[in-house]
């Protein structure tokens, strides 16, 4: 059995300034969610469970739907802040500061289908919130009140201004060490 987070991954420019961002919040505020657990990512749909057996069929619904798709870009410009992180049920902290896209082209429809098509085939163990609120997340998981306070005040005022090409659909893994991994990648084309 799999359990599966369905996400896309930048390229490496992006990346790194993203990383620098979570880096120098975490020395700030003291947590290190983002960067323990997470290379810098979109999240397009609900965490799935998937046997093994069942994984041929999972990736050709995947690959079958994707091919008619090419790479879109994300539009970003401002940091946003959350305080009721449903993640807060699990134990978590419900503070998240993350990037906000104001436009992210096709990766709604792709989100979609994972949504609609996929998801009610296959058990979900977490649920992406709905409708698709897309966000690149920079501090969360242990982020406390205080480090959330100082987030906010280091960030006023900035942005993060990019277009930013999203090329694929990955099935990330949890590794045994609370880091997730890309574990399958589905190219979108590149026209």
């Amino acid at each position: 059995m799999y359990k599966f987070a369905i996400i896309s991954y930048f390229n490496d420019e992006v990346t790194k300034e993203i990383r620098a961002i979570q880096e120098e919040l975490s020395g700030l505020t003291g947590s290190r969610g983002s960067l323990d657990a997470w290379t810098p990512h979109i999240t397009v749909g609900s965490a799935l469970t998937v046997e093994e057996s069942e994984l041929d069929e999972f990736y050709t619904k995947i690959e079958s739907f994707l091919e008619t798709f090419s790479a879109t870009t994300l539009r970003t410009k401002e940091f946003s802040f959350m305080d009721n992180w449903s993640g807060a049920k699990l134990g978590l902290s419900p503070y998240v500061v993350y990037i906000k896209p104001f436009d992210y082209g096709t990766l709604g429809e792709v989100a979609t289908f994972f949504e609609e098509t996929i998801k009610p085939l296959y058990p979900a163990w977490y649920d992406q919130p709905w409708p698709y609120n897309p966000h690149i997340t920079v501090a969360y998981k242990d982020l406390s009140e205080e480090g959330y306070g100082k987030a906010k005040e280091f960030l006023a005022g900035k942005t993060f201004e990019r277009e930013i090409v999203v090329d694929n659909v990955c099935l990330a893994v949890e590794g045994d060490d609370g880091a997730w991994r890309e574990f399958k990648r589905f190219s979108l084309r590149i026209t």
